[in-house]
């Protein structure tokens, strides 16, 4: 079924749509209330505590207690359920293991005008649930933290937790910004014989910035149920940028990603081991958007790694939507985009090779999981502007493979799909040597879309083609002014006017 994820802000009571539209059109749609409540009402009073480290508190809310301190403990002795714990802005405190392991709401953040509150620690900043585990409710916004040393980061989960929001903060020079092992919870599992400690569900970092790992560390490394990551900047990392060992349901949207070390993925998601012992057995990951990103390719592997962790894990996906995002060239990449999964839709996704003239998507199991099955590849482009790219690479064991209304544009003749070509249905995909894009190429989306003239115009499968493109107009728009509307090849409608008044 459907899948989103949204943060309100605002007091208020918001109404949520959730749509989903089939090839037929047919279109499925549920909504839900949402009530969001005033922060200054539900922490009203002492039920607010204010830090200062140079005892000023312009702008701590009026009856909230205040505290000087220079240190993030001093707030401790008033970590109680109901709370909210603000930091003043433009002032610099001490960090390291600040224990919440309690129901909420509890809500860590900032007061005053200026910059954000900076808190240098060499240890996490945060460390959440732990045995046994109690942590539910609790938002951590506007902070920023920075980590001289090894071993430092900004979240750390030890144990069952739900309901965790991280907004618009800040954090670099750590080791890995944020961790959640399901190892830590067999540990608990088998040490603690509780069976009540689960891996984390219902997480959300939104508009924040996470960058420039040190000492080797995954910038993000979790599992999780029910994540979202959304309009995050995650940069350079120590190993992979954004690692997601078992994912329950999750959306991955508006994010730009770069910066993997040499090797490494901006996003590896696997899943637990099917026949490994532990909360993971017979699980896997499944039900995953990946939608409106910019990934930076840099290292020498691939840049988005969608399957087992290595050959010899039989780690398995299904599922998942990869659509609407921008894979930027790296002088090094492999394949910017690798699945091994069953279920899997991969459209209206731009792959720049630069120069290159590699492969854009590779689809073939690494080892021992299962083969791919009912893969769908469907109006995207995929370009080099110095040789002749493949849209698509399967290997002998993938079977049910759709690939249509695909465009492949380089400096000389590629193809649409490398390999046993008899497993795959094909239908509306357009090779060109001349490329045919709006001039003056860069790294914008609207570098990729068709000039007048393009073969990429109306040429696309009607029955394949999906109802919006790349920058979310619908499709088809009527390119060539036949006043007959046919849907385009590749990522991107040409629209000469650029108004919905072409659509149809």
């Amino acid at each position: 079924g459907p899948i989103a994820a949204h943060v309100y802000e605002h007091p208020g009571t918001y109404t949520v749509r959730v749509s989903a539209r089939d090839r037929r059109g047919r279109v499925a749609t549920r909504a839900l209330s949402i009530r969001v409540e005033d922060p200054d009402r539900v922490f009203a009073g002492e039920k607010t505590v204010c830090l200062s480290a140079r005892g000023s508190f312009e702008g701590c809310p009026s009856g909230a207690r205040r505290v000087v301190g220079a240190a993030l403990s001093a707030l401790a002795p008033y970590v109680e359920s109901g709370r909210r714990l603000l930091l003043r802005r433009g002032e610099a405190f001490r960090g390291g293991r600040f224990v919440l392991n309690l129901p909420g709401p509890l809500l860590v953040g900032a007061f005053g005008v200026g910059d954000r509150p900076r808190i240098t620690c060499s240890e996490p900043a945060f460390e959440l649930s732990g045995e046994p585990p109690l942590l539910s409710d609790l938002r951590i916004v506007d902070l920023d933290a920075e980590g001289p040393l090894r071993g430092s980061g900004l979240v750390e989960i030890n144990g069952k937790t739900s309901d965790l929001l991280l907004l618009r903060v800040r954090s670099a020079g750590m080791t890995s910004a944020f961790m959640a092992s399901v190892g830590k919870i067999d540990h608990h599992r088998i040490h603690s014989g509780n069976p009540n400690q689960d891996i984390p569900d219902r997480i959300v970092v939104q508009d924040s910035e996470m960058r420039d790992s040190r000492g080797g560390g995954t910038l993000l490394f979790l599992g999780a149920r029910r994540i979202a990551m959304l309009g995050n900047r995650y940069e350079s990392s120590g190993e992979h940028v954004l690692r997601v060992t078992w994912a329950d349901r999750a959306v991955i949207s508006s994010n730009v990603m770069g910066g993997a070390a040499p090797g490494k993925h901006v996003i590896k998601l696997h899943a637990p081991g099917f026949d490994r012992e532990g909360i993971g057995r017979g699980q896997v990951s499944e039900r995953v958007l990946v939608s409106d990103n910019v990934f930076r390719g840099d290292g020498e592997d691939w840049t988005v790694s969608i399957g087992p962790q290595n050959a010899e894990s039989d780690e398995r996906v299904r599922d998942l939507v990869i659509e609407r995002n921008l894979f930027l060239p790296g002088p090094r990449v492999s394949i910017p985009l690798q699945v091994s999964g069953e279920d899997v839709t991969v459209r209206n996704n731009v792959f720049d090779r630069g120069a290159r003239d590699d492969t854009c998507i590779a689809v073939g199991r690494r080892g021992i999981e299962p083969p791919s099955i009912r893969v769908a590849v469907v109006h995207n482009t995929c370009v080099s502007r110095g040789g002749a790219p493949t849209l698509v690479t399967v290997d002998e064991a993938a079977s049910e493979l759709e690939v249509h209304n695909n465009w492949v544009a380089g400096a000389r003749l590629g193809v649409v799909v490398s390999g046993p070509t008899e497993r795959v249905r094909q239908i509306g995909n357009v090779v060109t040597i001349e490329s045919r894009f709006v001039e003056h190429h860069s790294a914008e989306w609207s570098s990729f879309s068709p000039l007048p003239g393009s073969p990429a115009i109306d040429a696309a499968d009607v029955g394949a083609s999906t109802a919006w493109d790349f920058s979310g107009r619908p499709r088809p728009i009527d390119g060539d002014g036949s006043r007959s509307a046919e849907p385009d090849a590749g990522a991107l409608e040409y629209a000469p006017k650029r108004t919905p008044s072409n659509a149809r």
